[in-house]
């Protein structure tokens, strides 16, 4: 015989019902991070799918190919930027072809409008494990790529910096170069993984990831669309910070703008980060549109709100809610935030190529 489940009475029904309204009423605030956390996971999923999911990018024809297996023109990449033409106003495009290169390349000053075209994030991999504190170097020989000649432009490919989180800060991307662009890499480091140092630069659907200062210079820079790693137990005790901007001037057109990208870290726990703190009196940082993964805070340092611009717009925040002292910094209307579109920022946007698929809005 079926035996049918027994039913509450009315008012046991109700007190269930309103014991349930009661938990949630009491634990709204942790069921309110839950949503949010769970709503930066699938934004970080679908931002991370998106900069896996392309189409081979056909910038250029390649003049020459490098690769480990002797089939192509040169083994090595630092060989092929040797053959390229001095000061040319065309683009040589190297192709470099799926592997690991362990070189640290330099992209000097005569070497104009260079392209490295890559088979994809970790499959054409430049790596370097050098620092200046355990190599006693000189400056110009730690990054594993530096670039100084003005038009570089990099595609589908990862760089980086081995170099122990004991060590001084071991550069991945030491860039000098002006109008530069890279489009769709990677770059992989423990403290001060991107040294964008001087003129203009464009990082567009890019990945960057370290424990500390991972991106920082006096460089006129946009990041959009970026994919920006904490790695929390990266061996690195100090703070994490994300950006930290040098500009001496207010006239200065410098300043890193972060627009529509992710920030989000590696590990278990969730890191304690700086968004950005000033490496001079008038240094300018803005996040607009950006999901900020991270519990985060700024710091002026030694400097003064009445100089340091920082600002916001728009971004979206999961771990606001922890009591984490944060001080005052500026926030951007539909108006103001327009001076630091792609076009806006950059003075032009002639030197883009139309293959690169940045956004021109913002408000």
């Amino acid at each position: 015989m079926d035996i049918e489940p027994a039913q509450q009475p009315p008012q046991a029904q109700q007190a269930s019902s309103a014991g349930v309204l009661g938990w949630l009423y009491g634990h709204r605030i942790g069921a309110v991070k839950i949503f949010l956390i769970t709503g930066l996971i699938i934004g970080t999923v679908l931002a991370f799918t998106t900069l896996h999911k392309h189409k081979p990018m056909t910038l250029c024809k390649a003049n020459v190919t490098v690769s480990l297996d002797g089939a192509s023109n040169f083994y090595t990449i630092s060989a092929a930027v040797e053959a390229a033409p001095n000061l040319s106003s065309y683009q040589f495009c190297i192709w470099i072809k799926q592997g690991r290169y362990l070189e640290n390349i330099i992209v000097g000053e005569n070497k104009t409008n260079v392209v490295f075209l890559g088979d994809g994030i970790g499959k054409t991999i430049i790596t370097g494990s050098r620092s200046c504190y355990d190599m006693n170097c000189e400056f110009m020989h730690e990054p594993t790529l530096w670039v100084v000649g003005e038009g570089f432009m990099a595609v589908d490919l990862t760089v980086e910096n081995t170099a122990m989180p004991e060590t001084n800060p071991a550069v991945a991307l030491e860039n000098w170069s002006d109008r530069s662009i890279f489009y769709r890499c990677a770059f992989v480091g423990y403290r001060g993984v991107v040294h964008a140092n001087h003129y203009i630069q464009f990082y567009c659907e890019c990945q960057i990831q370290g424990a500390s200062s991972l991106i920082f210079g006096g460089a006129q820079a946009i990041f959009q669309s970026c994919f920006i790693i904490v790695d929390a137990n990266g061996g690195v005790t100090q703070e994490h910070v994300i950006s930290a901007q040098r500009r001496y001037s207010q006239n200065n057109p410098t300043g890193f703008a972060f627009q529509f990208c992710v920030i989000s870290y590696r590990n278990d726990t969730v890191p304690v980060s700086y968004w950005g703190v000033p490496l001079a009196p008038f240094a300018r940082i803005v996040f607009i549109r950006c999901q900020l993964g991270v519990i985060g805070t700024w710091s002026y340092g030694t400097f003064t709100p009445l100089t340091v611009f920082f600002a916001e717009y728009k971004n979206a925040e999961p771990f606001a809610m922890y009591d984490i002292k944060r001080p005052t910094v500026n926030t951007l209307d539909q108006t103001t935030v327009s001076q630091f579109t792609v076009r806006e920022f950059f003075g032009s946007t002639d030197w883009i190529p139309s293959s690169i698929p940045y956004k021109s809005y913002l408000a």
